[in-house]
C-alpha cells in the first residue's frame, strides 16, 4: 500500500505535455504505386500540436505536406541541382526532402528558435546515413532572426562566397502571426534584390486573414506580384505518399518582379 501512495503522487501529465511528446514518423514521398519505394524523410516531431503557442515549429504542417507534393510531383526541377532555402523551417522536412529525394546541390534550413534549430539538426542527423547511402549532403542548419540585418547579410554573403546563389526560397506555414509579416516580406524582398532570378514559393494554410496581410505587404510596401501556383493532387488510389487535410483552404503562392 505504502508503494501504490508513493506512485499515487506521481503528477499526470497534463494535454499539453502529451501533445508536446516528440515521436520519430516517417514520410514517404508521392510516387506512382507501381514505382519502386524510396528512403522516407524521418521526421522527430509532435504530431499532436495544435496550431497556436510558442512550439509551432516542433511538427510538420499541412501547408508543408503541400508544398512538398508540389515540389514533388510538379515541379521537381525547381529544386534537382539547385541551392534552396527554406525560412521558418521548423521540423526541418521540407529541406531534408530538398536535400535528399529532390536532389538539391545545397540547402539552408533557417530558423528563428534556437530549441527548433535544435531539433531540426537533431533531424537531419536522423537522415544522415540515408543521405550518404545515396550521395546526398544534410542541410545546413542556421538560425535567423527576421529583423537581424547583419545576420541575414551574412546569410547573402554565405551563397555568395561559395561561388552560388540562391536559387529557390522556401516557406511553409510561416504567415501565422501579425507581427512577422513585414519583417519576412521585408526579408523576401531583400533576398530578390540580391538574387533577381531566385524563384519564391510561399504556402500557407489559410486558418485566419494574416495570409491576405501578407500578400498585400508584399505587393503594395515590396514591389511583389503574388501569383497562385495550382497543385494538382491526382486520385490516391494512384499515388501513395504525403496524405495531409485539405479541409482547410491551403495554397502555394509564389512572388515575382
Amino acid at each position: 500500500m505504502e508503494h501504490m501512495g508513493r506512485l499515487s503522487t506521481i503528477p499526470s501529465q497534463t494535454p499539453s505535455d502529451k501533445a508536446q511528446q516528440m515521436h520519430v514518423h516517417s514520410y514517404f514521398p508521392p510516387l506512382p504505386l507501381d514505382e519502386p519505394g524510396v528512403q522516407p524523410v524521418l521526421i522527430r516531431e509532435a504530431r499532436n500540436l495544435l496550431s497556436r503557442g510558442t512550439n509551432v515549429g516542433l511538427r510538420t504542417w499541412e501547408a508543408a505536406l503541400h508544398l512538398a507534393w508540389y515540389l514533388t510531383v510538379q515541379k521537381p526541377e525547381l529544386v534537382r541541382n539547385k541551392t534552396v532555402l527554406e525560412l521558418g523551417a521548423g521540423t526541418g522536412f521540407l529541406s531534408l526532402l530538398s536535400a535528399g529525394h529532390l536532389g538539391a546541390s545545397r540547402v539552408v534550413a533557417t530558423d528563428g528558435l534556437a530549441n527548433v534549430c535544435e531539433t531540426m539538426q537533431a533531424n537531419a542527423d536522423l537522415n544522415r546515413d540515408n543521405n550518404t547511402l545515396c550521395g546526398h549532403s544534410p542541410p545546413e542548419v542556421r538560425q535567423l532572426d527576421w529583423t537581424d540585418r547583419p545576420e541575414i547579410d551574412r546569410l547573402i554573403d554565405s551563397a555568395k562566397t561559395a561561388g552560388t546563389q540562391f536559387d529557390l526560397v522556401i516557406g511553409a506555414d510561416i504567415t501565422y502571426h501579425p507581427d512577422i509579416l513585414r519583417p519576412l516580406a521585408e526579408l523576401l524582398g531583400i533576398l530578390k534584390d540580391n538574387f533577381p532570378d531566385v524563384v519564391i514559393l510561399i504556402s500557407a494554410t489559410i486558418r485566419s486573414d494574416t495570409f491576405a496581410q501578407f500578400t498585400t505587404i508584399c505587393q503594395n510596401e515590396v514591389g511583389f506580384r503574388v501569383v497562385e501556383q495550382q497543385c494538382n493532387i491526382p486520385d490516391s488510389v494512384r499515388y501513395s505518399g504525403f496524405f495531409h487535410s485539405v479541409a482547410t483552404p491551403i495554397k502555394i503562392v509564389s512572388l515575382e518582379r
